[in-house]
């Protein structure tokens, strides 16, 4: 399956690496952060935010794209750092335990 980066997450990726601008520190900001991206598709977004030295950045996706999340992640260095989890979005609720393995680690729900 592929997948194409859409113009808004070529404007976020690209503003994620700015020196300055809507994230203080720009790429510094990243750092040492926990990221989730939600309908990932190519990644493109949780890539550079793991380039730019996020700990952890869980891609979520429809499961026909996750063997392309983790191609990209490997192929930009960062799978180390990237996981990629399937969601189905059309779900009425959300499954309990996806959601808990999608926020483990990620200070969601936590004082």
């Amino acid at each position: 399956m592929q997948s194409s980066v859409w113009v808004a997450a070529a404007v976020l990726a690209e503003a994620m690496q700015l020196p300055s601008g809507i994230f203080p520190g720009g790429p510094a900001f990243w750092r040492g952060k926990r990221v989730l991206e939600l309908g990932a598709g190519c990644g493109a977004c949780g890539i550079v935010a793991a380039r730019c030295g996020a700990r952890r950045v869980v891609l979520t996706d429809y499961e026909p794209l996750l063997p392309l999340l983790r191609r990209n992640a490997a192929a930009n260095g960062v799978a180390g750092c990237c996981e990629a989890v399937g969601v189905e979005w059309e779900a009425a609720t959300p499954d309990p335990l996806l959601v808990r393995a999608c926020c483990a680690g990620l200070g969601v729900g936590q004082g």
